[in-house]
C-alpha cells in the first residue's frame, strides 16, 4: 500500500528553516537538512534520501512526480528552483532565488 504524499507549503518556510538548513549549503541530503528537508519530519527526510540511493529521484520535481511530495501547483516550479540554487552550494544564488521565491509567495497572497 502506497503511503500518502508528504504535503508541504514554502509559505510555511521561516527564517529559523533557512537558518537550520544553511549550514549544509550544497549537500543535496534531505537528512542534512536541505532546504526543501527543513520543511519535512526526519522520517520524512531519511525516507527521500533513501529513494535516491535505490534508484528514485530524490530530486524535488522528481519526488512530486512519483507522488511522494505534495505542495500547491503554483510554487512546484519555485521549490524546484530554490532546491537547485541550494543544492548548487552558492549563497549568492540560493539568497537571491529565496528572495524572489518569498516575492512571488506575497504576489499569491496579494492576488
Amino acid at each position: 500500500m502506497a503511503s500518502e504524499p508528504i504535503k508541504i507549503d514554502l509559505r510555511d518556510l521561516t527564517d529559523a528553516h533557512v537558518a537550520q538548513a544553511l549550514p549544509h549549503l550544497g549537500k543535496c541530503s534531505y537528512s542534512a537538512p536541505c532546504i526543501i528537508g527543513t520543511l519535512l519530519t526526519q522520517d520524512a527526510r531519511e525516507r527521500f534520501d533513501k529513494s535516491s540511493i535505490i534508484g528514485l529521484s530524490s530530486a524535488v520535481g522528481g519526488l512530486i512526480e512519483d507522488g511522494l511530495l505534495t505542495l500547491p501547483d503554483e510554487q512546484r516550479v519555485l521549490a524546484t528552483a530554490l532546491q537547485r540554487a541550494f543544492d548548487s552550494g552558492k549563497r549568492e544564488a540560493f539568497d537571491a532565488q529565496l528572495a524572489h521565491v518569498r516575492g512571488k509567495l506575497a504576489e499569491q497572497v496579494q492576488s
